[in-house]
């Protein structure tokens, strides 16, 4: 199975293990230049990724920018990876216990092939805590949109007013933008 191209807004919420943004549990196959926005949680379970909750198979040049919620094992990318390529993520863990990683959970390091995958620091490290060169590390944000290649909406922002469940306004931001002077 391959999944290429895909693009998730919608936010993704279960109650168990292995949710993901884009597939849950992936064990054959490729998540190819796949794009999540939307955000994901798990109100009782572990393995919750950008991408991918669990994934032995491959994950490539794809891009999520969410936030996330779960017991363990929650990722920018993935919760738990054994092949991680040339990702990026803007990742805002809001939730999780152990092995929290703007990149992934946990990873199979030993083993796995983990390499290129970049991050904007939120306050996690790359992988379980621990960025690593080559690997998993962080990139500031002018670095991040300067990299070819990169989808429009992952430098995009919004900001949404509401009150209640009614939208006030909507005010399209870059990133780092100062909120004073928006009328």
């Amino acid at each position: 199975a391959v999944l290429q191209g895909c693009v998730n807004y919608g936010s993704v919420t279960a109650k168990k293990d292995c949710v993901g943004g884009v597939t849950g549990r992936m064990d054959l196959g490729a998540a190819v230049d796949c794009e999540n926005y939307g955000g994901v949680e798990s109100t009782g379970g572990s393995y919750v990724g950008g991408v991918a909750g669990w994934s032995d198979a491959v994950i490539r040049s794809s891009f999520s920018k969410c936030t996330l919620s779960g017991q363990e094992d929650v990722g920018g990318i993935a919760g738990w990876a054994a092949r991680l390529y040339d990702c990026r993520a803007i990742a805002v863990v809001s939730g999780g216990d152990e092995r929290v990683g703007a990149i992934a959970g946990s990873a199979d390091l030993e083993g796995g092939q983990i390499a290129g995958n970049r991050f904007v620091n939120t306050g996690w490290a790359g992988i379980d805590g621990v960025s690593y060169e080559g690997m998993a590390q962080p990139v500031s944000y002018a670095e991040l949109r300067e990299e070819p290649g990169v989808p429009q909406s992952f430098l995009a922002f919004t900001l949404t007013l509401r009150a209640g469940e009614d939208v006030v306004a909507s005010i399209p931001l870059e990133y780092g933008q100062s909120l004073s002077g928006l009328a």
